[in-house]
């Protein structure tokens, strides 16, 4: 699914080509940052947070710059993407984009650094993430996972949320295998 803002339309590849076109189809700009693709390639739709355009590209997602077409952040190659779409978030005072690959992250949008992740496969036999985390009442998130992994429902804010490595600890429950994506 692309992203639209303003005369603008920015569509992310399975090969991972971040293309920008105008709303009438003509080419403005590309780029590509395919860097973890896991097996049937790249599936998330773009998010626009300010002038980013962020995207499931890598383990923690990659920004790249509306205005310069370059590469803001992200891009690593440690680990795969996953299929789901990234999601922005005021939690507390704190904006985040969430990007859900084999671990689930809280990134700073401007500068891709980790507020906090959650190691989360569920168990499954097949570790890529491919439904989209969902924001609850404004501090919980929800996860679910295919192939038998199951679900959880994480809280987002409080004391003790994350431990000194700032990986979350303070979920509300995990795992469901009764709520699976497949």
């Amino acid at each position: 699914t692309p992203a639209i803002s303003g005369t603008n339309v920015f569509m992310f590849s399975t090969d991972g080509a971040l293309n920008c076109l105008t709303v009438n189809g003509a080419y403005l700009w590309s780029t590509n940052i395919g860097k973890g693709i896991p097996g049937w390639g790249l599936a998330g739709s773009p998010l626009l947070e300010g002038d980013l355009v962020i995207v499931n590209s890598g383990s923690r997602g990659t920004a790249v710059s509306r205005t310069t077409h370059s590469v803001v952040w992200g891009n690593n190659s440690g680990g795969n993407a996953g299929y789901s779409t990234p999601i922005a978030a005021t939690v507390g005072a704190q904006r985040q984009v969430i990007v859900y690959s084999t671990v689930v992250y809280g990134l700073d949008p401007a500068s891709g650094s980790v507020l906090w992740s959650f190691p989360w496969g569920g168990g499954a036999a097949v570790p890529e993430s491919i439904a989209d985390p969902i924001i609850v009442d404004g501090n919980k998130l929800f996860v679910s996972h295919g192939y038998n992994g199951g679900c959880a429902m994480l809280n987002l804010t409080g004391s003790g949320v994350t431990n000194s490595s700032g990986v979350l600890t303070n979920y509300l429950w995990t795992p469901n295998t009764r709520l699976s994506t497949r």
